[in-house]
This record gives structure tokens, C-alpha cells and sequence, in this order.
């Protein structure tokens, strides 16, 4: 490689520089090993090595010629070391420690989140990468430094703040009592040259399921460094094999930072370096003996040993234990606020039972809406499947989410099938994505079937993981046919409800004068929610979606006792027409008189006792006079 030839890059010049291929040929001076970047990403455009081992002035020329949008970065090396502090707090405890050791960078490089801070190594001080979740650890730093990989500016979101730097040999150095206390202060212990001894060296061959034993045996949430040098050593001990790539895939799978099979094997294909320097098992080992993690050589069978210091270990069901990560599921609980008028609450699974033709969708519709006006859900956030609607209530659906800003799903558009929703959920919890959605399923009977206890018990659980990790899931769904006691009953088994945190069951109420007045009865709830809720909408046919949409309201208590009665009586108008003319008949003894209207209107005698009792006394009705032995003698009023 071409040997670099250092000058002096003034500040004033680096801040007028304009373009990203005139400074890949001016940091390649100030003594940095660049290389090309594509735009607003962290990826690089070329392989590295082979880029590295040609690099010249001549190849920066030729290529950002042929690429001039490239960004650039470039290889920190083992000479220079960059601290990356992307929150207030990581920031606090860099400039703390710069402090304490007398420091002053002359470099610093603005970043979109935070600040580079970058030094020279002093002779004989040993650092490696380090990196860590900015959400879960605000102030930790991140280390870059060897094969690790920093953007510079102008590429985007990277500002010069300082340079008085001359070149890369002009950096502050920085020894390592300061290097220790950044892994001090980031919780890792202090970084020393790895010694193999017999212990931790590496096999003379080391097959497929050795490596798979050792990889398992690492927190696949390890520094994204870590994470990334583990995978290219699983790609040359294999070769590059589909077998390694199952490997590297199944172990990161188990991490919350999980980011897909596509993306796993895209980042497999980049690890094809052709290095003369190979990332071998031995990365592995290191790793393995840096956190004393056990294991045996002899054909890879875990060891039985004994942690005299801490018995605790010896407990079976430890590694299942959530001690110590409260802050991490804090982090992914939403708090249990109203969602949709408090009908469900954020961080839960709910779950609405309705009769065919009652405005489920419409009363949710409503509220969604409502909720997004007043500022309790984030439009962004909210994602309503709507796939039991025609195409025209479709379109009127989507106008009204492109409106209020909330994204609408319909089975057969996009590329989505109803039958995969599964699969899109258990995606979207691989890759953690799924803190503050919410979902509304429309209805639930098209992508399960509700009758079907395993199939049930299958979303019941994949959807509590859902809920879990921050999600709120509402759906709709049918009642039965056949009510009891005039009510409606939930549809399907029992584990929808058992397994959900709240449920209601909604009737109609009333249906007159165009004015169709439903309430929401709660049958399960875990939260403030209340026990009964009403709504009225217009019911003329005559008008648009939208105009029902804005003529939802919601029914005072007491004036839904009113409807309540006024529906009562016109459903026992039948019966009270019996009782009536019983009476005019001269069957007017209460048993005898509950007999014969239950024969007459083919009801049971309980039922017409209720009538008798329930009107007795009100004006167009009845009353009654106490008799000769205390018999209940009935007249008209």
C-alpha cells in the first residue's frame, strides 16, 4: 500500500470543503484509511481489504469519479481510537473522565445524537471496540478503534466542531489508565492483550456444532463490535456455508435486537473480505474467557462445576429470571392509559363482541379518531386492519386514515394476506419493533378461527408477547346467535377471554326514530375501565359514511335507562296485551293469572310473573288488592 503522506489540513479549509470526494482525498493525507460509504448509511460501497490494500490517492480519484454521491468513512486502525457518546448522559461521563485525566481532544466531530471524540494511542496501550444500547445504558460511550468502521464528515449528520489538529500523528494520546477508566465507567473490565493458555485455545479443528455450542453460549446482545466479529469468525471457521449462516442466524435470533433472516444474510455475504488477517474462532474464545463462561474441550460437553462465592448459580431456573432487568422491561411496558375510550387501555389485549350490523367499526372508527384529536395516541403508531368491509367501505376507511394520519391494512393490497399475520407479528417481535403500536383487528374470525381451541391458544400467546414488549392489540369480533336473558353472548371458546385482559360484550339497545344506540357491557377487565358504555349514531341509509361517522355520540347513563324502558315495554307489549285481557276475562288471581298468560303467549311462568310484577301499579296497566287469605286479586288501572 502506498505509503501516506501526511500534511497539514488547516481548519479553516476542512470546514470550507464541499464535497465528499475532495475530502476522501484530504483525510486520506491527514493520515486516516478511508473508504467509501453509501449515502446516509453506515455501510460501505466496497470490500474492505481489497480496497485497503489498493488504497492510493490515484484509487480515491478513480472512484468517487465514478461514485461522487458516496459518503465516506474510514478504518480507525490500531493507532487511533474514537469515543462515541450519543446521549446527554454518555456525553457527561466523557467530558467527567477528560477532566479527571487532564484531557483536551483537538478533534471532535458533531454527530446527529452526540459528539466523536478522537485520540492516538499511547505506545503500549492496549483498547478494543465497545458499544452498547444508548435506550438501556444512556451513559455508556462507545470505543471505536482496530477493524472498526467511523463516518466522517461532510457525509451526513457529521460536522467539524474542532480541528487543530494537524494530521492523524498530531491527535491527543491518550494512555491506559484513561482507556480503563472508559471501561470502568461503561461497566466492562478493563481491556488487556489476550494470552491464550490450554484452557482457552482453540481446537486444531472446530466443526459445525462446536461452534454452535460455543455461539450459544454468548449473549447474542453483546456489543454490535462483538456481535459483528462473531459473525465472521463463524464465516471462515465454515466457509461461508449456509450451515455457518444457520448458526449465526439462530444465535441472533435469540437477542431483542434481532433484525431478520434478510438482514443476517446480507450482513453474511459482506463477511466474503478475503482477508490475509482472518477473523477466526479464536474471537470466540476470547470473548468466552473475558466473561468466564465455562465450557469443556472434550467433544464440547458442558462441564458440571461448582461457584462456591455465589450458590445462587446453582439454581436450575436462573437463566430464566427477569432479577436485575427491570429497567429493561420497564422500558418496553406502555403505560395502561385510555386507547380508545377507555374501552381498552394501552399495553393490553382487549377484545370487543358485537352482533352483526351493530357499528363496531363505526363506534371504533370513532373513537380511534377521537383518541388521535384529543392527543392520546400517536396517529403513527395506530394500525387498523380492516378486513371484513367491501372495497367502497374500504375506500371510505382510507379516506378517513389519510385524514387523521393512522395507516390502514386490507388483505390482498400490498403484498398482504390475512394468513400471514402471524408471521408479520412474529417478525415485528424478532426485530423488536413493536413498543407503542397499536393494533386494531377487523374482525378477528379472518385470521382465526375462533372455535378452534389451539388455534385460539396459538394467537392468544403470540399475542401476549405482543402486549409484553409494548404493544396494545385490540379486536372485533362476533357474538353468538342465541342470547340469554335478551343478552348477547361472546362467540367462539373461551381462551379469547380467558387469555385477554379486558372484554365486552356490546348490544343494541335501541333502534328507533333513525337512531340506532348501542352499549358496551364489560365482561372481563384487568385496569380502570368501566363497567358499561353506550353509544347513539344515525341510521338513515341516506347518508354518507362520514355523516353516520359524525353523528356518533355518547348516551348519558340515565338516558339510556330511559331507551332501556321504552325498548322493555315494546317488547312486552305482546304479553301485556295477554295480561289486559286476562284480566277483562275475570282470571284475575296472580298464580292463576301468570298460568294462563303463560299459555297464551308461549312464555314461561317466570316470565309472566315478571310482567305482573314489573307493571304493577303504572297507569294503563294493573294493580292489585289483597283477597281473602292473603290472595293478590288483579284489576285493571
Amino acid at each position: 500500500m502506498e505509503e501516506l503522506n501526511l500534511i497539514t489540513i488547516p481548519d479553516s479549509q476542512l470546514d470550507s470543503c464541499l464535497s465528499c470526494p475532495d475530502e476522501a482525498k484530504r483525510w486520506f493525507s491527514f493520515g486516516f484509511s478511508v473508504i467509501p460509504v453509501l449515502p446516509n448509511s453506515k455501510i460501505t460501497a466496497v470490500k474492505w481489504d481489497p480496497w485497503l490494500e489498493e488504497l492510493s490517492l490515484n484509487s480515491i480519484f478513480s472512484y468517487w469519479k465514478k461514485n461522487p454521491s458516496h459518503e465516506l468513512g474510514f478504518i480507525v486502525g490500531d493507532n487511533v481510537i474514537v469515543l462515541d457518546a450519543d446521549s446527554p448522559e454518555s456525553i457527561t461521563s466523557l467530558i467527567n473522565i477528560e477532566t479527571a485525566f487532564a484531557v483536551t481532544p483537538n478533534f471532535i466531530v458533531q454527530t446527529k445524537k452526540g459528539v466523536h471524540h478522537y485520540f492516538n494511542l499511547a505506545q503500549g496501550t492496549f483498547a478494543k471496540s465497545d458499544s452498547h444500547d444508548t435506550k438501556n445504558h444512556p451513559d455508556c460511550i462507545d470505543v471505536k478503534t482496530g477493524r472498526a468502521l467511523i463516518i466522517l464528515p461532510p457525509s451526513t449528520g457529521k460536522e467539524i466542531e474542532i480541528c487543530d489538529a494537524e494530521n492523524a500523528a498530531d491527535l491527543v494520546e491518550v494512555g491506559q489508565d484513561f482507556i480503563d477508566a472508559i471501561f470502568r465507567v461503561n461497566g466492562r473490565e478493563e481491556p488487556r492483550t489476550f494470552i491464550p493458555d490450554v484452557k482457552t485455545a482453540s481446537p486444531t479443528s472446530t466443526n459445525a456444532k462446536q461452534l454452535k455450542i460455543l455461539t450459544d453460549k454468548l449473549d447474542p446482545d453483546i456489543g454490535y463490535d462483538e456481535w459483528y466479529r462473531i459473525g465472521m469468525a463463524l464465516y471462515y471457521e465454515t466457509g461461508g456455508s449456509d450451515e455457518g449462516l444457520n448458526i449465526y442466524d439462530a444465535w441472533s435470533s435469540k437477542g431483542t435486537k434481532y433484525i431478520g433472516t434478510q438482514k443476517i444474510r446480507a450482513k453474511w455475504s459482506s463477511f466474503k473480505s478475503g482477508s490475509s488477517k482472518p477473523i477466526t474462532v479464536g474471537t470466540i474464545y476470547k470473548l468466552l474467557a473475558d466473561q468466564n463462561i465455562h465450557y469443556c474441550e472434550d467433544e464440547f460437553i458442558e462441564c458440571d462445576y461448582e461457584i462456591i462465592e455465589n450458590s445462587e448459580e446453582l439454581n436450575p431456573l436462573a437463566k430464566f429470571s427477569l432479577r436485575g432487568q427491570s429497567a429493561k422491561l420497564e422500558a418496553q411496558i406502555s403505560n395502561a392509559s385510555p386507547v380508545l375510550g377507555n374501552l381498552a387501555l394501552k399495553g393490553q389485549l382487549s377484545v370487543w363482541y358485537a352482533e352483526f350490523n351493530s357499528g363496531k367499526t363505526l363506534l371504533a372508527f370513532h373513537l380511534a379518531i377521537q383518541a388521535i384529536m384529543e392527543g392520546h395516541i400517536d396517529p403513527s403508531k395506530l394500525v387498523y386492519f380492516n378486513l371484513d368491509d367491501s372495497g367502497a367501505g374500504l375506500l371510505d376507511k382510507l379516506n378517513l386514515a389519510d385524514e387523521y394520519g393512522f395507516e390502514i391494512i386490507a388483505d390482498g393490497h400490498n403484498g398482504f394476506n390475512s394468513a400471514n399475520f402471524e408471521l408479520v407479528l412474529t417478525d415485528l417481535l424478532k426485530q423488536n419493533q413493536t413498543k407503542g403500536l397499536i393494533i386494531v383487528l377487523d374482525t378477528m374470525k379472518k385470521i382465526v378461527d375462533i372455535m378452534s381451541k389451539s388455534d385460539t391458544t396459538r394467537l392468544s400467546k403470540l399475542l401476549r408477547r405482543f402486549s409484553v414488549q409494548g404493544g396494545t392489540f385490540i379486536g372485533l369480533a362476533h357474538t353468538n346467535k342465541n342470547k340469554v336473558g335478551g343478552k348477547s353472548q361472546y362467540g367462539g371458546t373461551n381462551d379469547i377471554m380467558s387469555d385477554f385482559d379486558c372484554g365486552y360484550v356490546a348490544d343494541v339497545v335501541s333502534n328507533e326514530g333513525g337512531v340506532k344506540t348501542v352499549e358496551f357491557t364489560n365482561i372481563k377487565r384487568r385496569g380502570n375501565v368501566p363497567e358499561n358504555k353506550s353509544f347513539s349514531y344515525s341510521n338513515d341509509s341516506s347518508l354518507s359514511y362520514c355523516q353516520i361517522l359524525a353523528s356518533v355520540q355518547e348516551v348519558d347513563p340515565t338516558q339510556l335507562v330511559r331507551l332501556k324502558q321504552v325498548e322493555q315495554q315494546k317488547a312486552d307489549e305482546e304479553i301485556i296485551a295477554s295480561v289486559r285481557s286476562l284480566i277483562v276475562e275475570g282470571i284475575n288471581k296472580k298464580m292463576a293469572l301468570a298460568k294462563a298468560v303463560a299459555l297464551d303467549s308461549q312464555v314461561s311462568q317466570k316470565t309472566a310473573i315478571g310482567i305482573l310484577e314489573r307493571y304493577n301499579g303504572k297507569i294503563l296497566h294493573w294493580s292489585y288488592s289483597v283477597g281473602p287469605k292473603g290472595a293478590k286479586i288483579y284489576s285493571l288501572t
